[in-house]
């Protein structure tokens, strides 16, 4: 079973990268929010958020960036960029509920 989920954020100069790690769930959805919205109030280039290593139990957990895209109208300079899911996870995504 995956680890309970944890980020890296590598913010050299251009896009700042996140990377996740283990398994998104529900109780994982508002510390991972808060960390993705203060990413995107430092207003880098782009935020990439890479989910190639994050294991998905629940569809109602992607949410969360549905919610995080949301916000970036406030940073409208700085676009969110999901990348490395596998497209079951982006199916699931494109369907939260958000």
């Amino acid at each position: 079973m995956p680890a309970s989920l944890a980020w890296t954020v590598n913010d050299h100069d251009g896009p700042m990268v996140v990377m996740l790690r283990g398994d998104l769930r529900l109780t994982e959805v508002a510390p991972l929010r808060r960390a993705l919205l203060k990413c995107l109030a430092e207003q880098p280039e782009a935020l990439l958020v890479d989910l190639s290593r994050v294991a998905t139990a629940d569809r109602s957990a992607l949410s969360v960036f549905v919610a995080v895209a949301r916000q970036t109208a406030r940073w409208p300079g700085t676009p969110l960029v999901l990348c490395g899911a596998p497209p079951r996870s982006l199916r699931r995504c494109a369907a939260a509920p958000g």
